[in-house]
């Protein structure tokens, strides 16, 4: 498990909780890793709904490490993408990925 040994199981919780709320450290990018597994299916009917189409722009609000971004862009021609994410570090290993 990616949280360190705690002495009890409310710290365990309190510790998986706020690396859901917002991703840090090495930590985080684990559950960033687990949430684009766990996030998979929701995130592909999403894009089926939204019927991407050329000249489109998308915004997405907590876009965590962006493992999506990549292929909504490529679902058409000249795709506009803009991403938040609340934890900067999903920000910067998206950042650090890309470049």
């Amino acid at each position: 498990m990616f949280v360190a040994i705690m002495e009890n199981e409310e710290d365990q919780l309190k510790a998986i909780a706020a690396q859901l709320r917002k991703p840090t450290g090495m930590d985080g990018v684990e559950v960033g890793k687990m949430m684009n597994h766990g996030n998979l299916n929701i995130n592909l009917a999403a894009m089926d709904s939204l019927q991407i189409k050329q000249d489109d722009s998308i915004l997405e609000i907590g876009m965590g490490n962006g493992y999506f971004a990549c292929q909504m862009i490529e679902c058409a021609e000249r795709v506009s993408y803009t991403g938040f994410d609340y934890s900067s570090d999903m920000v910067m290993g998206l950042k650090a990925e890309r470049s």
